[in-house]
């Protein structure tokens, strides 16, 4: 599930505008059109908007609390959010066999960006070799094949078979080994296997049931086993717990392919690893990019 960089909260430029739910469609006419010009001006023309929003005063663990958020999800997207249809995603196979993102965008910012992150995730990944760890939504494989050639034994779940299909064809081509898995986040619990370390890398903000989903990450653990998540939007002093990201690029993705998009305060996220059993740190790299590393 890793596509583009809308969860880089982190980095995005200050909000100045805000658009309310029924002007979102005007923001993605209007994105659209300035995205022929170029992939940086399209999400520098998105990330100055803001969704205006009013989450309910009620704890972040109600089912209350969650559904204020698909209903708002509804709102953006018109129809009812299924994990299954709404979080595939189509692409010319062929295409990106031969060029993956990010290089397809021909924008060196980005691609470069994405770059040092796969470096950030690869130093954070302090496991010895042959290690056994399974990337959640490993999207383009990009990550997955740099740990893979990096001597960590690799599998990824993703629920796109195009996704997998292209993984396999690149680790034929490098003549790797990956095993794939097709399924959603939580069918985790239901695998055999149990790995040193799960990886999220831009894919746990993609999930509403985050806190059963740790839970069932952490059955599937090795004694000692780790938890990364890279390229998340955990911040400091969110608009709320959790809730849909309020960026115009956010905005853009749920309201164009239906993709759950969530932000996290990071006081939230903390109290729920701890209250699962989870020890975190953090680990930071340059231009404000971090790793939370989350221990047994």
């Amino acid at each position: 599930m890793a596509r583009t960089g809308c969860a880089h909260a982190e980095r995005q430029h200050s909000m100045t505008q805000t658009v309310t739910v029924s002007g979102i469609a005007e923001l993605v006419e209007e994105a659209t059109r300035i995205r022929q010009t170029g992939e940086i001006p399209f999400v520098e023309f998105l990330n100055r908007h803001t969704l205006e929003v009013s989450p309910p005063s009620c704890a972040p663990n109600t089912p209350e609390y969650r559904s204020f958020w698909e209903d708002t999800h509804f709102s953006i997207l018109g129809e009812t959010y299924e994990a299954k249809r709404h979080e595939n995603f189509d692409f010319d196979l062929a295409q990106m066999i031969e060029c993956p993102y990010p290089y397809i965008t021909k924008e060196p910012a980005i691609i470069a960006q994405q770059v040092r992150d796969w470096a950030n995730v690869l130093e954070a990944i302090d496991l010895p070799r042959g290690s056994r760890i399974l990337e959640m939504g490993a999207g383009w494989g990009n990550t997955s094949l740099l740990l893979a050639q990096s001597g960590f034994d690799i599998s990824v779940l993703d629920i796109n078979p195009l996704y997998l299909d292209l993984i396999t064809e690149r680790c034929r081509r490098l003549g790797l080994k990956i095993d794939t898995i097709e399924g959603e986040f939580l069918d985790i619990a239901r695998l055999d296997q149990h790995y040193d370390a799960v990886l999220f890398y831009e894919s746990f903000h993609h999930s509403l049931e985050h806190g059963e989903l740790l839970h069932s990450v952490k059955t599937r653990l090795n004694e000692g086993g780790r938890v990364y998540f890279a390229g998340e939007p955990i911040i400091e002093n969110a608009p709320y717990a959790w809730g849909l990201n309020p960026s115009g690029e956010a905005l853009f993705q749920m309201h164009t392919h239906g993709w759950m998009e969530l932000i996290f305060d990071r006081r939230y996220f903390e109290a729920l690893l701890d209250s699962i059993g989870f020890a975190l740190h953090w680990k930071h790299f340059a231009q404000g990019t971090q790793v939370a590393v989350a221990s047994l």
